[in-house]
């Protein structure tokens, strides 16, 4: 008899979860999403609704999966929301991975239709083992070791106690059948490379190394969650040299996201009078005090009266086109307005007081002040991030969203606004 529903439940009691909510199962088609999908269907019932994001990037087969969830939900009643995104576009011109770039959009796709419920993603405890090799490969700390964590906020990954051994068997026992991703046949990408070499070679020496992972990673999240605690407080220097150092950087780099630790012993060396110049701040220290002076960054606004205009401060190129929209979601560096909705010119701005955005027709309306903070953005970052507005208010921010307002349908006479990157490299967001 497979543990899967077992283990559903016992994560839902363990990270004090409501069996109660509504539950939004993201489903690719392949053999974890889909375990995840029956299982959370026969435990919550009609709680339980699905989205697939599609990414366009292995052509019809990409269209195949999108069919395959979309004819099951239909077949088995459940309710189903389906998005894409230009992936290969978005990865372009932000100077990133294709799988950087597929993540962070199918998670905005998928905190635009979820409401106020859970969204469940199929990680198992193999995905687990596979992001920390990844991340020891290529340079980390104990944040990096906790991997993956099981729950953020509303996104939840209730397999993530079980093995890939296990979710074969659930699917076996079952008589489902699912998708396979291509790609992951290739060891294309470093995941891959890891899957098939890294691993098997690791369960010669334990067949249990994927739930070993997983109690590793479950440990060191409590000492994390206890060092972080530790490290709160004010930044004077009597504090910080009365702290162990790990707890002093920890309060440092907590202060300044954009520090490194090759930056801590400078600070904790500054006497008063001191200027030190670190990524994002200029640190003075006044007696006892660290004061911190954000490098604001900004730009002029810009009027998008023709088909091209620049921000030079930002190192932006910003086109104009009308078109016949085609699709419904677009990545978010590239935005599509209903013609007939937006009202008056269009301008690239900074954040202004009282600005506000809805993102989809199922959430309120939320001050951009706020969404800076839950997206992480720098306060000193945050007025060098465009925000698109017409002669009503704003239709979209940068590297976030459009107002639903303005959202459009395949069909309708459109704008479209492309931001290019020209010179510099884009901040990421987390």
């Amino acid at each position: 008899m497979s543990k899967i529903p077992e283990a559903i439940l016992r994560f839902y009691d363990e990270n004090s979860l409501d069996r109660g909510r509504k539950v939004l199962v993201c489903v690719s088609g392949g053999a974890d999403s889909v375990c995840l999908m029956h299982a959370m269907r026969a435990l919550f019932g009609e709680k339980v609704s699905v989205c697939h994001f599609n990414h366009n990037l292995r052509a019809g087969e990409s269209d195949g999966d999108e069919r395959f969830v979309r004819e099951y939900c239909e077949k088995n009643g459940i309710e189903f929301f389906s998005g894409s995104g230009d992936v290969a576009a978005y990865a372009s011109s932000h100077s990133i991975g294709t799988e950087d770039a597929a993540r962070r959009l199918r998670y905005e796709f998928f905190g635009s239709v979820c409401g106020s419920g859970y969204i469940a993603t199929a990680h198992s405890a193999d995905d687990q083992l596979e992001t920390i090799l990844l991340r020891i490969a290529r340079g980390t700390g104990l944040k990096g070791l906790c991997g993956i964590p099981p729950v953020r906020g509303n996104i939840i990954r209730p397999l993530l106690g079980v093995t890939r051994a296990d979710i074969e068997e659930y699917i076996s026992e079952n008589s489902l059948t699912y998708r396979t991703d291509s790609t992951n046949l290739t060891d294309d990408y470093a995941r891959n490379l890891v899957r098939h070499r890294v691993v098997p070679a690791l369960r010669e020496l334990n067949p249990r190394c994927a739930e070993h992972s997983e109690n590793m990673a479950k440990a060191l999240r409590e000492d994390e969650k206890y060092l972080e605690e530790a490290s709160n407080g004010e930044l004077s220097f009597s504090e910080l040299s009365a702290l162990p150092y790990s707890l002093a950087a920890r309060r440092l780099m907590a202060a300044l996201p954009g520090l490194e630790h090759k930056h801590i012993k400078p600070i904790l060396m500054m006497k008063p009078g001191d200027l030190l110049s670190v990524p994002g701040a200029v640190l003075r220290r006044e007696w006892d005090e660290l004061v911190i002076d954000p490098e604001k960054k900004t730009f002029a606004p810009v009027i998008l009266s023709g088909n091209e205009c620049e921000i030079p401060e930002l190192g932006l190129k910003i086109t104009k086109e009308d078109i016949i929209s085609d699709v419904v979601h677009k990545s978010f560096t590239s935005f599509l307005f209903k013609k007939q909705k937006v009202c008056g010119n269009i301008t690239v701005r900074p954040r202004k007081e009282g600005d506000a955005i809805r993102l989809s027709e199922k959430s309120g309306t939320k001050s951009l002040k706020k969404l800076f903070i839950e997206c992480k953005i720098p306060a000193h970052e945050r007025s060098a991030v465009p925000v698109i507005c017409d002669e009503r208010g704003v239709i979209a921010v940068l590297g976030i969203g459009s107002d639903a307002r303005t959202h459009v349908k395949p069909g309708d006479e459109s704008v479209k606004i492309t931001f290019i990157k020209e010179n510099t490299h884009d901040r990421e967001r987390h």
